[in-house]
């Protein structure tokens, strides 16, 4: 299996990374500050069309503020 990862960072703090992990899918990752936006792409040949078959966003930020209120409540539960 091999892997290829190219980098891109722009002035606006917007970073684009191409993960090639298999020989039928890439996946694009673009990233602004805690939210990463990851995009999957599959494909049978490489003559074929490139249809994204996942999109997955996520924030680290707000996934540890809904961590954070989890805690209170359970916390609030208890008393």
């Amino acid at each position: 299996m091999s892997m290829v990862v190219i980098s891109l960072s722009l002035s606006l703090s917007l970073s684009l990374s191409v993960v090639t992990c298999k020989a039928s899918t890439f996946t694009l990752i673009l990233s602004h500050q805690a939210i990463n936006l990851s995009i999957i792409f599959k494909f049978t040949s490489l003559n074929a069309l490139l249809l994204p078959t996942k999109f997955v966003v996520h924030s680290s930020v707000n996934r540890a503020k809904m961590k954070n209120r989890i805690t209170q409540e359970a916390s609030f539960r208890k008393m």
